[in-house]
């Protein structure tokens, strides 16, 4: 995962207001947010 986030340019801000992944990194992001939230 890492080296597909280091290969094109990924923006993270401290507040995680305005982050922007490629779609298959954000896709991975976004269901360990779900299975989280499921689990807590």
């Amino acid at each position: 995962m890492c080296m597909k986030l280091n290969k094109d340019k990924s923006i993270l801000d401290s507040g995680t207001t305005s982050i922007r992944l490629p779609d298959e990194i954000f896709t991975k992001v976004e269901s360990c947010n779900v299975y989280y939230n499921l689990r807590h």
